[in-house]
C-alpha cells in the first residue's frame, strides 16, 4: 500500500489541477463560445444525435458558416474528441455538465500522458509532476481550450506526449515503444489533420538527424513501420473518409497562410498574461518563455552540456520559425502544402512538447536541488491561477 501512495498523490494533484484550470471557464454555469467553439459544439451535437439512435454520425452537416453544406464530420475527425465530450453527454444528459466533465478529463489525460513521457526521462517524481503540469497548464494549451476552443487541436495536443514516449522507447530499444507511438499517432489522426501533419514533420526531421549521425538501425526502422501500420488501423475510418470526400468532390478549403507570431506583440501579451484568440500573439506563457531562455543560456556552458541539448536546439529553431523574423508568410511556402498550417503559432504545441522534454532531462542530469524546483512550481501555479 505504501508503494502506491506516491502514485495516488500524483493522481490527486493532477485531478485537482484539472478541476482548478477548468472551473473559471464555467463560472456562472456559462461557457463563452468562439466561432470554432460553436462549430465544434454543433459537430458534437451531431455525433451525440447519431449515437443516441445507434448510428454513425453523418459526414456532411448543415452547421456553421451560414448553415451551408459543410463536411465537418467527414473532413474534421471526430472520434477522439467524442471520447471526451460525447460519452459524458450520453451518460449525464446535460450538455453543460458533459462539457465541464469533458474539459476536466481532457486536462487530466493531457497531464497523465505528459507524466508517462517524463517518467521515461526522470527518476524524480517532483520533476515529473512539474514537467507534466507545465505541459498541461501552459498558456498555449489554455488558449487552445478556452480562447480558441479548438477542441480537435486540444485533443491532438493531449496525445502528442505518447508519440514522443514511443519514439524514445524505440530509440533506446525498450519494449512497448511501437504501441505508444501507434496509439499517439492514431489518436492524433482521429483528432486533427494539421496536428498530424506537424508531428509527422517533427518526426521526419528527427529521424533524418539520427540518420545523419548514423544512429538508425534496421530494428528501429522495423518498429517504426509496425507503429505506422497500427496507427493506420486505429485511424483508418477518419482518414478513409477524408480521402473519399476529397477525391469525389470539389472542395472549398480554408485559405492557406503562414501568419507569423509578432514578437513585440507576443511579449506584450505574455507580460499581460493574455491568452486572447489572436494568431499574432500566440505564446507559451511567461513560464515557458523563461524556461526556453534559461535553456538557451545553459547551452553556452560547457559543464552543463548533456542529452537535453538537442531538444532545446529543436525548440529554439521552431520558436524562431513561428515569428515574423523569417518572413515565411512572404515565401512560396505559403502556397505549398505548408500553407495549410494557416498560422505559425500552431507550432507552439511542438515547442512546448520539446521544452517539456528538455527541461526534464536537464533537471535529471544536473540534479538541481528540489527546493528550486518547488519554487518554480509554486510560481507557475500562482501565475497561471491569475488568468
Amino acid at each position: 500500500m505504501a508503494s502506491r501512495r506516491p502514485l495516488l498523490l500524483t493522481l490527486t494533484i493532477f485531478v485537482i489541477t484539472a478541476i482548478i484550470v477548468t472551473l473559471p471557464a464555467f463560472s456562472g454555469n456559462f461557457l463563452k463560445l468562439t466561432m470554432d467553439g460553436g462549430i465544434h459544439l454543433s459537430r458534437l451535437e451531431s455525433v451525440f444525435g447519431a449515437f443516441s439512435v445507434g448510428k454513425l454520425p453523418p459526414l456532411v452537416n448543415f452547421i456553421g458558416l451560414g448553415d451551408h453544406v459543410n463536411a465537418f464530420n467527414g473532413m474534421y475527425p471526430w472520434f477522439s474528441t467524442a471520447l471526451f465530450f460525447t460519452l459524458p453527454r450520453l451518460i449525464l444528459g446535460s450538455p453543460m455538465q458533459s462539457m465541464f466533465v469533458g474539459y476536466v478529463l481532457l486536462n487530466l489525460v493531457t497531464m497523465l500522458n505528459a507524466y508517462l513521457l517524463v517518467k521515461e526521462l526522470s527518476s524524480d517524481n517532483i520533476v515529473r509532476i512539474f514537467s507534466a503540469i507545465f505541459y498541461g497548464v501552459n498558456a498555449y494549451h489554455l488558449t487552445l481550450l478556452f480562447s480558441r476552443e479548438a477542441l480537435g487541436e486540444a485533443v491532438a495536443y493531449t496525445f502528442a506526449p505518447l508519440v514522443m514516449l514511443g519514439c524514445l522507447r524505440i530509440w533506446s530499444g525498450k519494449n512497448k515503444g511501437p504501441v505508444y507511438l501507434a496509439i499517439g499517432m492514431g489518436m492524433i489522426a482521429n483528432s486533427h489533420v494539421i496536428s498530424l501533419f506537424l508531428i509527422c514533420l517533427l518526426l521526419i526531421v528527427i529521424e533524418f538527424t539520427r540518420i545523419f549521425f548514423k544512429k538508425v538501425n534496421l530494428i528501429e526502422i522495423k518498429r517504426f513501420l509496425i507503429s505506422g501500420l497500427i496507427a493506420a488501423l486505429i485511424s483508418c475510418y477518419s482518414l478513409l473518409n477524408i480521402v473519399k470526400i476529397a477525391s469525389t468532390n470539389k472542395m472549398f478549403t480554408p485559405t492557406k497562410g503562414l501568419a507569423p507570431v509578432i514578437p513585440s506583440k507576443m511579449v506584450s501579451a505574455v507580460l499581460d498574461n493574455s491568452i486572447q484568440d489572436d494568431r499574432y500573439i500566440f505564446n507559451i506563457g511567461l513560464v515557458g518563455l523563461i524556461l526556453i531562455i534559461f535553456l538557451c543560456v545553459e547551452l553556452f556552458k560547457k559543464d552543463k552540456i548533456g542529452n537535453w541539448v538537442p531538444w532545446t536546439v529543436f525548440a529554439v529553431i521552431l520558436f524562431i520559425c513561428t515569428t515574423s523574423w523569417l518572413q515565411l508568410e512572404n515565401t512560396r511556402l505559403k502556397d505549398s502544402v505548408f500553407g495549410n498550417i494557416q498560422f505559425l503559432g500552431r507550432i507552439s504545441a511542438l515547442i512546448v512538447l520539446l521544452i517539456t522534454i528538455a527541461i526534464t532531462i536537464y533537471l535529471e542530469e544536473q540534479k538541481v536541488h528540489k527546493k528550486y524546483i518547488l519554487l518554480i512550481y509554486k510560481f507557475f501555479i500562482n501565475f497561471n491561477g491569475c488568468r
